[in-house]
């Protein structure tokens, strides 16, 4: 198990490495309500052309649960 966390919350999830991510790179799953994603971004616009949110990337931390 380990720890996304961001500036706004954090997660728990069961981790799984692999070869085919770049290092430095996280890919969490949506759609589970133990764990939801959605939590750890905002909800400001950041993006500057479209307004839209932080939807696909964004800094975050990951420790061992």
């Amino acid at each position: 198990m380990m720890v996304i966390a961001t500036r706004k919350a954090e997660i728990k999830l069961k981790a799984k490495t692999t070869e085919d991510m770049m290092p430095g790179v996280v890919s969490a799953p949506h759609g589970w309500a133990e764990a939801n994603v959605n939590l750890l971004t905002e909800l400001e616009p950041r993006d500057p052309v479209t307004g839209y949110t932080e939807l696909k990337g964004l800094l975050c931390k990951i420790y061992k649960a």
